[in-house]
């Protein structure tokens, strides 16, 4: 009985040992790669552009904040109303 236990425990350190074996060699690979295509192709840096609304689009005028908040404040005063 003890002999198949050994075996076992022989056969997980085993397995235990390629998976970590493995995982090592495939993070210094990606590491590698990484750097390889960093060297050959560098990403140039993107400047953010500035987006204006196109014509036609659903957003609203940026001077309507105030009368949104207007309408916003009066909604919820005549919802506090009818609840009470």
């Amino acid at each position: 009985m003890s002999d198949l236990i050994l075996e076992g425990v022989n056969l997980m350190v085993v397995g235990i040992t390629t998976v970590f074996g493995f995982l090592v060699l495939l993070i210094f690979a990606i590491t590698v790669m990484s750097k390889v295509i960093n060297t050959f192709f560098p990403e140039k840096p993107r400047l953010p552009q500035p987006q204006s609304p196109a014509p036609g689009s659903n957003e609203p005028p940026k001077d309507t904040d105030g009368q949104l908040i207007a309408v916003i404040s009066a909604a919820i005063q005549k919802y506090r109303a009818h609840r009470k």
